[in-house]
């Protein structure tokens, strides 16, 4: 049997899920711009839902003298399937 997991989502953070799936990935400016967040807030709830599985991110890779790329999350098939369930309720 899976581990059941309780999270408590606020209206912001699934108008910050809606927009992650509406257009496929955010950055976190992205996802702090859209909720009204502060970007550490942001980034915060960002990596707890990674951590859970709900979002997975790409980025974040090295580039030659000029830093890093941006960390972009989008929703994995168990974020989805929160969010459908959530939407199918309402």
């Amino acid at each position: 049997m899976g581990k059941s997991v309780y999270v408590t989502l606020s209206e912001t953070t699934l108008t910050g899920l809606f927009f992650i799936q509406r257009y496929r990935y955010l950055t976190i400016p992205q996802f702090a711009s859209a909720t009204g967040q502060h970007y550490s807030t942001a980034a915060d709830q960002l990596r707890q839902f990674e951590r859970m599985g709900v979002l997975g991110f790409f980025g974040n890779t090295r580039l030659a003298g000029n830093g890093k790329t941006p960390k972009a999350y989008y929703l994995t098939r168990k974020g989805w399937e929160l969010l459908h369930g959530l939407f199918a309720i309402i």
